[in-house]
């Protein structure tokens, strides 16, 4: 199975952003949900893609 990021209002899809070589994954960061790095924040940290007013969310397809 592959992982992508998908809009929460619309089928919208797009790869998941890579840091270190693998695909990033959503974890709670300072209290707001973010894309961080498999080697951890202290590694790498992006905002979630917003699509319709709302943070994309990581699915399985």
């Amino acid at each position: 199975m592959t992982q992508m990021l998908k809009c929460k209002e619309c089928d919208e899809t797009q790869p998941i952003p890579l840091h270190c070589g693998k695909a990033m994954h959503i974890e709670k960061y300072e209290g707001k949900e973010m894309l961080i790095c498999w080697m951890g924040a202290n590694c790498g940290i992006k905002e979630l893609p917003i699509h319709h007013g709302k943070p994309m969310m990581i699915v399985d397809i």
